[in-house]
């Protein structure tokens, strides 16, 4: 899919109200920069978010509005058949229509040629000509790249990086909201020259020219939605798949026909384009306990879409659904088990989301960008946001506890080098990384054909029966906003933590790997969850509780074990007879510490008990709470306005689907 332009931005009605963040500006040919660029709070803290700055927080909100917004003409209407299943990928951008304007000529109209009709073996001149020759081809008259200063589109074919560093002082200037689109268009014109030059240079020997190429493309999607080239961008991806495989047929021939293959004009050789990740085929085992389920969400096997649509509609009947604050009644939680069986990511056994190696193909041995969260939660001191490779973010954080972090010498060369990064690098790893609330399938599409829009995201919603009642009430779309399914990817760790909050939509949270626990809370609870307000920073935070839910289940409930369960072991074989004195002596002391540490740890959740109280004195009357534990194939379905915490239980991969 292409991603399309986000030039509206769509903070005002982004969920997580998570901070913007900066980006660093473009690298001139020979600067170094290491894989990930995380954002710099005023003394340097990699994990301290800059809430003033314009970026890629913005750009992100706007990527998935953009993407759907494009996909709006082959939406289905609500009036599907029966039992109907989405098997297809996201539809192709076309150009959005306004009564008597007529549609802005895309650069794109007319792509490179397919991948599948050039000869092989592609090369790197090879592909360089055919993007130099589609770059160069005149651009349209109302383009509005051209309402760049001429001195910038003079600049364009021989200095494409002064121009992105132009374009990115002008992105950065204003709120993403207020940029000009002419200078995305140049920024994205810059990257592709870019990319044109690296491709062309056959003396870059010493590093990996792909992940460059990959850097370049990246960052003109996730920075400017690869606006007026999208088709260009997946054209380039698409390209570098191609030559990957070529290089893993190459490899796999015998060396004396690699010998006799000819290696001249920039070839695809392995050593400087294999990227190195060495993943297992599964991912780590360790598991965080599940808290036992006091009020089970109910379950529902391959719910039909007419109850689904019953259930909606009988809302008004359940004492739990009204928000006395804004959204009327609205109907409960379920969970709909076996309807997503169907999916390729889940049942597929060469495309199952649950083998590491295979989410490396799909991002070009681990090259392609993501953006990431790193702390345990966008609530918390020292929370911050970052841009790093995939194979990167896998290793880091994916594997880091389990001793199969995929190292190889080019990645550790990549870093940045210098002792002093060394032990910051040890600090980050040792913190959870989080790729949460990103539109993934827009940015890699060949992601988004491995899922479907569950059917359920395209019945009718209940309608609203009162108005807000409080200047605190969850915020109302934006006219023109899309109301059909907004898709992001939640990849993380054991241990990642969403926070209690609420979103202003109705939300499919589909589990396609791993585990996780989640905990709702009726709309009509809104006071006594003690929502945030609008920070020193300006964000507003009123859909985010003050509460931590995780402390309110050790000292309300006694639910203190949110740590990883130990291996099964098993019997040791001894030699048998009555253990020695020395084991005995032993034995008893260990007794002895357990002891007091329980005593110690007893005293201190009455403490921890008596300051959440005093803190947050309404949070033990809250009523309707229920919980759930997903697993793959689980689908839960949470109505907009419901609170909800997610805890991820082992290394999971889920997939959100909000509409309205």
């Amino acid at each position: 899919m292409a991603l399309g332009s986000p030039s509206t931005a769509a903070d005002e009605t982004a969920p997580s109200r998570r901070a913007p963040l900066r980006l660093p500006p473009p690298t001139t040919a020979g600067e170094e920069e290491g894989d990930a660029w995380l954002d710099k709070g005023p003394e340097g803290d990699s994990a301290a978010a800059n809430a003033t700055s314009a970026g890629v927080a913005a750009a992100l909100s706007a990527m998935h509005a953009a993407a759907a917004a494009a996909a709006s003409s082959s939406a289905r209407s609500p009036a599907l058949a029966k039992g109907a299943k989405e098997t297809t990928a996201c539809a192709e951008m076309t150009p959005s229509d306004e009564p008597g304007v007529a549609p802005e000529p895309s650069p794109d109209q007319r792509p490179p040629p397919p991948v599948h009709v050039l000869p092989a073996p592609l090369t790197r001149s090879g592909v360089a000509a055919l993007l130099r020759d589609h770059l160069n081809a005149p651009l349209a008259v109302s383009d509005v790249v051209r309402e760049c200063d001429p001195p910038v589109l003079n600049d364009l074919p021989q200095n494409p990086t002064k121009v992105m560093r132009v374009a990115h002082e002008k992105i950065h200037v204003f709120p993403f909201k207020d940029v000009r689109k002419c200078w995305l268009r140049a920024w994205v014109e810059g990257s592709l020259a870019r990319v044109g030059e690296v491709l062309e240079n056959d003396e870059e020997e010493a590093g990996d020219w792909v992940t460059e190429v990959v850097r370049l493309v990246d960052m003109a999607l996730i920075l400017a939605g690869g606006v007026g080239r999208e088709a260009t961008c997946e054209w380039i991806f698409a390209m570098l798949e191609r030559m990957l495989e070529q290089d893993e047929e190459a490899r796999e021939r015998p060396a004396k026909r690699r010998k006799g293959s000819g290696g001249n004009d920039g070839d695809y050789s392995h050593r400087k384009c294999s990227s190195g990740w060495n993943m297992p085929d599964n991912f780590p085992s360790s598991t965080v306990r599940a808290p036992p389920l006091r009020n089970p969400i109910p379950r529902h096997e391959n719910l039909s879409l007419e109850a689904f649509q019953a259930h909606l509609n009988t809302a008004a009947g359940s004492p739990n659904s009204t928000n006395e604050n804004s959204l009327g009644d609205l109907p409960e939680p379920i969970i709909i088990t076996g309807a997503l069986d169907h999916w390729p990511a889940i049942s597929d056994p060469s495309r199952r989301w649950s083998n590491p190696q295979y989410l490396m193909r799909k991002t070009l041995g681990g090259r392609r960008l993501v953006p990431i969260e790193i702390g345990r939660s966008y609530t918390d001191e020292g929370w911050g946001q970052g841009i790093i490779n995939f194979g990167e973010f896998m290793r880091k954080y994916m594997f880091r506890h389990e001793g199969q972090d995929g190292n190889n010498d080019e990645a550790s060369d990549n870093d940045g080098g210098g002792g002093d990064d060394d032990d910051g690098d040890d600090d980050e790893s040792s913190r959870t990384g989080y790729l949460a609330q990103h539109d993934l399938f827009a940015q890699i599409p060949s992601l988004r054909a491995d899922i479907a829009i569950p059917d359920y995201c395209y019945y009718a919603t209940p309608v609203p029966t009162r108005p807000p009642t409080t200047k605190n009430a969850t915020p109302p779309l934006p006219p023109g906003h899309p109301s059909f399914p907004l898709l992001n990817a939640w990849f993380g760790p054991a241990g990642t933590v969403s926070p209690l909050h609420t979103d202003p939509y109705h939300n499919i949270l589909a589990q396609a790997v791993g585990r996780k626990y989640v905990r709702l809370y009726p709309p009509g609870q809104r006071a006594r969850l003690y929502p945030r307000g609008v920070g020193p920073d300006g964000v507003d935070m009123g859909n985010t509780s003050e509460v931590d839910v995780g402390e309110a289940m050790a000292v309300l409930e006694g639910w203190d074990r949110w740590s990883p369960s130990p291996p099964d072991e098993g019997a040791e074989e001894g030699a048998g007879g009555r253990p020695s004195e020395a084991e005995a002596e032993a034995e008893a002391e260990a007794e002895a510490e357990a002891e007091a540490e329980a005593w110690a740890k007893g005293e201190d959740l009455k403490m921890r008990r008596f300051d959440f109280e005093e803190r947050w004195p309404d949070f033990a009357g809250v009523t309707g709470c229920f919980e759930a534990v997903l697993g793959p194939g689980d689908a839960l379905y949470v109505p907009k306005g419901w609170w909800h915490y997610v805890r991820s239980l082992a290394p999971s991969f889920s997939v959100s689907f909000w509409w309205d």
